[in-house]
């Protein structure tokens, strides 16, 4: 039976209105912690729902299709459906072992984020005015992916919660993992076992994160140099084609170009956004180049038409 911690629900409602658990940007490296103080809702949930007093139902592997991952968790972990039904981000929730009466437990949330992450890491200088955890790397599936630790107090009470974005190839999730400080080594010990055991698909490629680690600095301005190398290489090919292919060709590819490009705008990263940012410039520019080689075409070929009209007869003329 889960115990109660009495004396915190007033407490905890007004302190933690409208908060929000940090959670990271899918189209920038930079995380998005919509906060007002240095607090997140983590905090809230584990603690509301320890407020009721309800039978822990026995966990079971999660095998989820539509995210397309699955996770193994320890037998002491207990499925905590009322946190679900709490908080549409968070599809995941379960409690770790038994309480004792007054003692906070320690909660296992995962939530979706907004769509995909890139591997570009997180640095104390992205964060935002006000944050005070400690940002740190962990082990998935043989990447090193961003997490943060963030610790508070509540009520006199000193607790830890350890946040950790999971690069899934159709939606990113984030692992969220809290329990009271005087726990922390225990919650050090389960995070990366949980993460062990959490397998799936990553929109990530391996080449591509070793190099974003290594080079953190210099992957944005390398990104921005081979968009800007794309577009001036395929203009001049357009420009090549143009005087090869039959007229308004270069028109009709660039059309495509510029039209296909609005099919990806729901694919959020930063990867994608560069190749769709670099297909409407291409778009925009070989429209340009389409459009002066019909007008040039038309005028080239408006005097040959006039050549080859027959000349008019002069009139006769009596001697």
């Amino acid at each position: 039976m889960v115990k109660t911690v009495g004396g915190y629900v007033t407490t905890i409602r007004e302190r933690f209105t409208d908060r929000e658990s940090l959670s990271f940007d899918t189209l920038s490296p930079k995380p998005v912690l919509p906060m007002r103080r240095p607090c997140f809702s983590l905090v809230v949930l584990g603690c509301v729902c320890s407020l009721f007093q309800l039978s822990p139902i026995q966990a079971e592997a999660i095998d989820d299709p539509i995210l397309e991952f699955t996770l193994e968790l320890p037998a002491e972990f207990a499925e905590r459906s009322d946190i679900v039904d709490s908080r549409p981000d968070i599809i995941y929730a379960f409690e770790y072992g038994e309480s004792a009466e007054g003692e906070l437990p320690v909660f296992l949330m995962i939530k979706t984020l907004n769509g995909l992450i890139s591997p570009n890491g997180l640095q104390e200088k992205d964060m935002p005015e006000g944050f005070t955890g400690t940002l740190f790397k962990s082990k998935w599936q043989g990447f090193d992916v961003d997490g943060a630790e963030v610790k508070e107090s509540l009520n006199g009470i000193d607790t830890i919660t350890y946040n950790v974005s999971i690069p899934l190839k159709n939606r990113a999730i984030q692992v969220m993992l809290f329990g009271p400080a005087d726990r922390t080594e225990e919650l050090t010990t389960l995070l990366p076992e949980i993460l062990d055991n959490l397998k799936g698909e990553s929109n990530w490629s391996s080449e591509t994160a070793t190099f974003t680690q290594i080079f953190p600095d210099s992957y944005g301005p390398f990104l921005l140099v081979v968009a800007i190398g794309g577009v001036i290489l395929s203009l001049v090919f357009l420009w090549f084609a143009s005087t090869r292919t039959p007229n308004g060709t270069v028109l009709i590819v660039a059309i495509a170009l510029y039209a296909g490009s609005w099919q990806f705008d729901d694919v959020n990263v930063r990867e994608m956004h560069l190749v769709i940012g670099t297909m409407r410039m291409v778009g925009l520019g070989g429209g340009i180049l389409g459009l002066i080689d019909v007008i040039r075409r038309r005028k080239a070929k408006a005097p040959k038409e006039t050549d080859s009209s027959p000349p008019d007869s002069e009139p006769e003329t009596g001697s």
